[in-house]
């Protein structure tokens, strides 16, 4: 998993970004509710130390607009993120969403479908 670039969706506190960070890996760590991510960063800060990289990102599922179309670039500088070019290696979620909101489970889908490519390992 060393420099995989990952991106977790609905991180809240970060745990499986921090864990998957202190792996090796890569990771952008999202939330869509702004007032988590302040927690987000501070547990990133505290608990990320370890050979990978840990990054919180404000992401809005469902946008029309490339998302986290800057942080990957930078994360996937060095060509060996495990995904295709600026896509990401892993998208991991877990615990994100509650309910039968169809409205939510579209803009999650639609998320998915635009951080992966081929190549890009998505857990759910």
């Amino acid at each position: 998993w060393s420099d995989v670039v990952a991106v977790e969706l609905g991180a809240g506190i970060g745990l499986c970004s921090v864990v998957s960070s202190r792996l090796g890996m890569k990771v952008i760590a999202t939330d869509g509710d702004e007032s988590v991510l302040s927690q987000l960063a501070a547990n990133a800060a505290r608990n990320s130390s370890g050979a990978g990289k840990l990054q919180p990102a404000l992401l809005k599922w469902g946008d029309d607009s490339t998302p986290l179309e800057d942080e990957l670039e930078a994360m996937s500088s060095n060509g060996a993120n495990g995904g295709d070019g600026a896509l990401p290696g892993l998208v991991m979620a877990t615990g994100c969403v509650y309910g039968r909101d169809a409205g939510v489970w579209a803009a999650l889908a639609k998320t998915l479908a635009q951080l992966s490519g081929p190549n890009t390992v998505i857990i759910l």
